[in-house]
């Protein structure tokens, strides 16, 4: 029996471990720089227009995609923009 509490044990310590381990993993990426599809996540957001419905219909979204291909290039993302 004792043997028992012993594997239980130290099983609850290795789960807790593990836990902590994953927790704050230091990214690959240098502090400066920003994630491409961050980028391009931030840039949609900013391109992004609301058009009111009209009739009981909900609003529609839209995305200017000249404002979209501008801060792409404001961040200084080259190749082409993502498939939508």
């Amino acid at each position: 029996m004792r043997f028992v509490r012993w594997l239980f044990a130290i099983a609850g310590l290795l789960v807790i471990g593990a836990g902590c381990a994953t927790s704050d993993a230091p990214s690959a990426q240098p502090a400066g720089a920003e994630a491409p599809d961050r980028t391009t996540l931030d840039c949609l957001d900013e391109a992004r227009r609301m058009t009111p419905g009209f009739g009981g219909r909900p609003p529609q979204m839209s995305i200017d995609q000249d404002r979209y291909q501008r801060c792409l290039s404001e961040r200084r993302q080259t190749g082409p923009a993502p498939a939508r």
